[in-house]
């Protein structure tokens, strides 16, 4: 048991502070999520004319966005 004891540290140590920024994972998400919404925001202006030229309907404009992002 004395052995158990003498294995354990007396105090936890602390483990150096980590940036969120430095998270790569993090900057390729934020950097996909900017790239899909900017797509779809640039194009939606365009839906009344996609209507009106293709002869389609504001459902199937909708599925077209869904699918596209």
């Amino acid at each position: 048991m004395a052995d158990d004891a003498d294995a354990r540290p007396d105090r936890a140590v602390a483990s150096p502070a980590v940036s969120p920024l430095a998270d790569l994972d993090l900057w390729l998400l934020f950097a996909v999520t900017l790239v899909g919404v900017d797509n779809v925001s640039s194009v939606s202006p365009t839906f009344p004319q996609v209507v009106d030229v293709f002869g389609i309907s504001r459902v199937q404009v909708g599925w077209v966005v869904t699918a596209y992002s």
